[in-house]
Parts: structure tokens; sequence; C-alpha cells
């Protein structure tokens, strides 16, 4: 099992170019397996425990990047 830290963790899931996933456990460095070792091709069915899916979240990066102007 993948090691976190209590009162501080985080985990994400990223899509890849591929169509593959990847993820980050708190302060561990970016996996593109699941706890088992498989590839993540689906992360509501990957075995990502302790987590659970929860929901898809899209970034808008003209959002983040602000506008061009000011």
């Amino acid at each position: 099992m993948l090691p976190y830290y209590s009162g501080v963790d985080f985990h994400c899931l990223r899509l890849d170019d591929g169509g593959k996933w990847s993820q980050k456990h708190g302060q561990t460095a970016v996996i593109n397996t699941d706890v088992d070792g498989k590839e993540i091709e689906d992360p509501r069915i990957a075995n990502i425990k302790p987590y659970k899916f929860v929901t898809f979240m899209k970034i808008f990066t003209n959002i983040i990047d602000g506008p061009l102007h000011p």
C-alpha cells in the first residue's frame, strides 16, 4: 500500500497524453499505476486505496492564466 500522511495528505489523478491516468499521493512522486501496479485506464474503477474516486473536474486554462491584457 502506498504511504499517506495524516493531516497533510492530498491525492489527485490527471489524464495524460495517450489517454491513461497518473496519480499523486501527498508528498510522494507521481506514478502512472494503481495500488495493484496496473496502468490506470479508468480512475472510477482503479484501485487507489486508501482513497476513493469522487468526481471528474475540468480546468480551463484561460481562467487560470488570466486575461491576455490587464
